[in-house]
Formats: C-alpha cells, sequence, structure tokens
C-alpha cells in the first residue's frame, strides 16, 4: 500500500514536472522559429542567419527538451505503466511503447536542434578549418540538417498519439484497479491523442495547427490535471 502511494505521488511530480518543461520548450521553439523555411532552397541562407540571430532560444529548446525527452518523458512512460498495468496489461504495454518511443524521436530532433544552431553560427561567423562565413557546403548542410529537424517532429506525433490514446482509453474504459483516476481525464487523453495523429499535417497545410494547438491544450490538461490527481490521491480505491 505505502510503495503504490509513494509512486503515485511521485509519477504525479513528474506528470507536472513534465507539464512545465513542455511548456518551456513551446516557449523557446516560437522564440527561436523562422519564417524562413529549409525546404525552399532560396530560403536557407535567410534560415540559416535567422536561427543564428535566434541561437540562445534554439539552444535552450534542444537543451531543455533533452531533459524533458531523455529523463522525465521516460520516467513519466515507466510510472504510468507500473500504475496502470493492473487495469489492463495490452493497454498499458501500448502508451508505454507509443511514449517511449515518442521520447527517443523528440531526443533525435532535441540534438537535431543543437547541430542546426551550430551550423548556422558556422554560416554566419565562418566554420572549422578555415570554412568562410556563407561557405555553400555549410549552407547546404544547414539545409539538410533544417530537414531532418522538420521530418523528426512530423514523425514523433505518431507514436505521441498511439501513446495518448492508449492511455486515454485504459482510464477512461478499462475495468477498475488499484489507481482510478476520474474517467473525463482519460477522455482528455484520447482526444489529445487523435489530434497528434493529424497535427504532423501541419508541414502540409497551415490549416492544420488546430491539430497541434489542440494536442498541445488537451496533453497539458491531461498532465496537470493527473499529476495533481495522483499526488492527491495515492491511495484512491477501486472505483465502484
Amino acid at each position: 500500500m505505502y510503495l503504490r502511494e509513494s509512486t503515485a505521488r511521485i509519477t504525479g511530480l513528474f506528470l507536472i514536472a513534465m507539464a512545465i518543461g513542455v511548456v518551456i520548450v513551446v516557449i523557446a521553439s516560437t522564440a527561436g522559429s523562422s519564417e524562413y523555411s529549409p525546404l525552399k532552397r532560396g530560403e536557407v541562407a535567410q534560415y540559416l542567419t535567422d536561427v543564428n540571430d535566434k541561437q540562445t532560444a534554439v539552444l535552450a529548446t534542444g537543451a531543455v527538451g533533452i531533459v524533458v525527452d531523455g529523463f522525465i518523458g521516460v520516467a513519466v512512460a515507466a510510472l504510468l505503466y507500473l500504475l496502470f498495468r493492473d487495469r489492463s496489461r495490452l493497454l498499458a504495454t501500448l502508451a508505454l511503447a507509443g511514449l517511449l518511443v515518442q521520447a527517443g524521436i523528440s531526443l533525435l530532433a532535441d540534438g537535431n536542434n543543437i547541430v542546426i544552431a551550430i551550423l548556422a553560427r558556422d554560416y554566419a561567423e565562418g566554420g572549422p578549418a578555415g570554412i568562410a562565413a556563407g561557405d555553400p557546403s555549410l549552407l547546404e548542410a544547414g539545409r539538410y540538417a533544417g530537414i531532418v529537424g522538420i521530418i523528426f517532429t512530423s514523425v514523433l506525433f505518431v507514436p505521441l498519439g498511439l501513446g495518448l490514446i492508449a492511455l486515454g482509453w485504459l482510464i477512461a474504459r478499462a475495468p477498475a484497479g488499484a489507481i482510478n483516476p476520474p474517467r473525463w481525464l482519460g477522455w482528455v487523453a484520447v482526444v489529445g491523442g487523435v489530434c497528434a495523429e493529424l497535427a504532423w499535417t501541419i508541414f502540409v497545410t497551415d490549416t492544420a495547427i488546430v491539430f497541434y494547438i489542440s494536442n498541445l491544450v488537451t496533453s497539458l490538461v491531461f498532465l496537470f490535471g493527473l499529476g495533481s490527481w495522483l499526488i492527491r490521491h495515492p491511495d484512491a480505491a477501486p472505483a465502484v
């Protein structure tokens, strides 16, 4: 009993820490975003110049993201599995797999952000071994790094959606177990997961930003809501 209550409280703290981390990453990434796209050859130079001008925000996005995805995210996935596997081992496993794969892809995207910042600085100021500023090789390397970043960011929404849908369905519909949060929190996660599965289309059409924003909002509501509930109700009895 005591171990379960401690695990619930620790999970709640990690969920809230993750929510705060996500907010910081979103703010930093927004501050470091560029109006130019590496997908358009004619805009690559402006893109790298823009990234260099916003280097602090870009590096902060990568650094904070590494902590959130490489440590907090992995801990959250494992702790949620431990808490809810008694209600449905299949759904808990799917949630664990989805969240871990998402964390792994996000880590690659975080590292790529740091690489882009370094390439942008070298392009603007000159690189190692006497490579001059504006060198075409740096331009091309920055272009590929930017495209890779877009691909990583697009792909990570797929496992994230799977993880949220599985976890949400478990909380909303699975039989009662040792820990039973309010079922409406599960539906919030399901909605967030569906939006995540559609959010990647933001790189195809600008109107898809509604799915990105909806996923962000519902994910934060779920993280803060479940986290605070687990801290306040670690000894929740099975629901009738």
